[in-house]
Order: structure tokens, then sequence, then C-alpha cells
């Protein structure tokens, strides 16, 4: 019997210790930092040719540790296109696990081109005792687009065989815009034997800004007087891509002067008789005052 009693102790001993009890206290401890998907808050920024605006974004940061030890967390925000970005709290104190929300805005500078599209970074550090924990997150700061095009014009030359005019051209959007130039009514223009030559049929306009175009128009110069009104499109390239339809139509009175007329015979024998009549009278007047000398 104390050989079996001895044998079981025994076998209790060599199993303790081929499987050490766990000890929890014993664990390292699990500290981290993550952040949730940062979500913009003003989707429809339209940024202004002569006004700053500002668009925000928000995140959760969450601190987690095993232990609850006392720490700091540091935030830091900026984006790829250097414009002004602050980040709401800058940092935040905790003796927790916790979440909180960070707010960040963007501020952007008047006359940004709206097709422009920055990367917006949040960068954020816990410091725990003897260690720290970093995590990082971005998101996508896109604007609002417009458009318009605004159209003047001026004469350079007009005389019977041609005329030129300056077209002025202005990117009225927010964004640059490839703009097309065309020539309404071109079956009319063939039939009135009226050739026009565009300097450019197209142009990379940036916003807010003019730019020329020279039209060379040329037509028969015997032509009778009359009058044609030259319809000049231009056409935005971008609009179509979000499902719209932008141009302007500029009406320009063209007017064509034909030779001057001929003198008409009558005419011209009455001035043939008037020039004799003169010649007459003034070899009269000369013979009168020679007769007299002579007497």
């Amino acid at each position: 019997m104390r050989a079996w009693t001895v044998l079981v102790v025994l076998s209790i001993l060599l199993m303790s210790s081929a499987f050490p009890v766990f000890n929890a206290s014993a664990q390292e401890p699990v500290r981290s930092l993550s952040m949730l998907e940062l979500q913009c808050t003003t989707p429809n920024v339209t940024v202004l040719p002569t006004q700053t605006v500002t668009s925000s974004f928000e995140t959760t940061v969450e601190v987690f540790d095993t232990i609850d030890e006392n720490g700091t967390v540091f935030l830091n925000a900026s984006n790829d296109m250097d414009w002004p970005t602050t980040v709401i709290p800058p940092s935040f104190e905790f003796t927790k696990p916790l979440s909180k929300k960070v707010n960040i805005t963007v501020t952007v500078p008047a006359g940004t081109d709206a097709s422009l599209i920055a990367v917006v970074k949040l960068y954020g550090t816990a410091q725990f005792p003897g260690e720290d924990a970093t995590a990082s997150i971005f998101g996508y700061l896109k604007l609002n687009r417009t458009f318009g095009i605004e159209l003047n014009y001026s004469y350079l030359k007009r005389s019977r065989e041609e005329t030129r005019i300056q077209l002025e051209v202005l990117n009225r959007g927010n964004a640059q815009d490839h703009l097309v130039i065309v020539l309404l009514d071109g079956e009319e223009l063939d039939r009135a034997q009226i050739s026009v030559l565009l300097s450019n049929h197209g142009i990379e306009a940036t916003p807010n800004n003019w730019y020329s175009v020279i039209l060379e128009i040329k037509y028969d110069g015997s032509r009778s007087q009359e009058k044609f009104d030259l319809r000049v499109q231009v056409i935005s390239e971008e609009a179509p891509q979000r499902g719209l339809w932008v141009n302007k139509t500029l009406i320009i009175p063209l007017t064509f002067k034909g030779p001057e007329p001929p003198i008409q015979p009558l005419v011209f024998s009455g001035l043939m008789v008037a020039v004799v009549i003169i010649a007459v009278v003034a070899m009269a007047v000369a013979l009168r005052v020679t007769s007299r000398k002579s007497k």
C-alpha cells in the first residue's frame, strides 16, 4: 500500500513539473493606439477666388492599456498641399483605456484650383511608461467644382476684303478647364463665301484668367454691302464629366463694304463743261486786260 502511495505522489509531482500553473500577474502589458476612419464633415466646400474656405474632418482615437497606466497622446495633422491644418485637441492625457473624438480643420487658400485633391493625414503617439505606441490615418479633401465662361470681342481691322477680331475668353470656374472654340452656322458661311481662321481652337484656361483668340475673316471685296452675324461658341470640356453642359455663345456682327461706285457719265460731263466755262472766262479776262494796256 505504501508503494502505491509513493507512486501516486511521484506521478503528481512529475505532472506538476511538466505542466506549470500559468500566473496571470506575469503577463506582459498590452498597449496600443488606434484611429477610426477619417470622415470629412464638410464634403461640399466651394473654393472662392478671393476668400479662404475651411474643410473639417472627424475621427476617434482609441487608447488601450491592460494595466491602466497614466500617459499622454500627442496628435499632429498635415496635408500634402501644405495648406494650414489644425487638430483639436492636439494632445490629451489618459489614465485608463478610452476613446476620444478628434477634429481636424484644413484652410484652403483663396483662388485654389478646385481640381486639386489634398491628402489629409493624422499622426498620433501615445506615451506609456517606458515605451510609445503610434498610429496614423489619412483621408481625402475634395473641393466642389464650379463652371462658367465669359466672352468679349473687339475689332482690330476692318476693310473691304478682311476683318480681324480679338476674342477674349474668361474661365469663370474655380478650376482649370479645357475650353473649345467652335464656329456655328458653317454652311451659311460657305454659302456666303466667308472664310474664318482661328488662331487657336482650344485653351487650357486657369481660373479667373482672360485668354485671347484672333479671328481672321476674309471675303470677296467686290460684293455689294451686306451684313452677316458670326456666331462663336466656347464649350467647357470638363463640365460633362460631372453631368453638366456649360457653354457661351457670342454674336459678332460683320458688315461687308463693296467698292466705291464709279463716277456717272452725266456727272463727268457736267464737270467738264464747268471746267471749259471757267477756262473761257479766264481767257476773256486776260484779253481785256491786255487790250487796255495796249491803248
